[in-house]
């Protein structure tokens, strides 16, 4: 077909562009996921992420991540939200919970 090689090229480069534009935003040099919420249970859900949008308008849209994990017919559907948490934040100093090479306690915060 005429010029399917230059749509597929074309194609590709805005793909690799694309993928470029979200690394040097999300990526790891950037920052970190961080899992804020999960739970199987959708009104659970649907109450916390309405009151998490309340509680933290200053957050932009594109740094909020919603998934959900299908769990098909043997367990129940999983939600999950989490923020995007920027390196750029001045480093806090560790504190007496952290151990040897920065590696975080075992404590879980909510």
């Amino acid at each position: 077909m005429p010029g399917q090689r230059k749509r597929k090229q074309r194609q590709r480069a805005e793909a690799r562009r694309a993928a470029e534009r979200y690394d040097a935003r999300f990526g790891p040099e950037a920052g970190r996921w961080e899992v804020r919420f999960g739970t199987s249970d959708e009104v659970e859900w649907r109450a916390h992420l309405a009151q998490f949008l309340a509680v933290e308008p200053q957050l932009n849209a594109e740094d909020i991540r919603i998934d959900r994990y299908c769990g098909r017919l043997v367990t129940p559907d999983y939600h999950q939200l989490s923020v995007f948490v920027r390196h750029d934040r001045p480093a806090a100093a560790p504190s007496a919970g952290e151990h040897e090479a920065g590696a975080p306690s075992r404590e879980v915060q909510e």
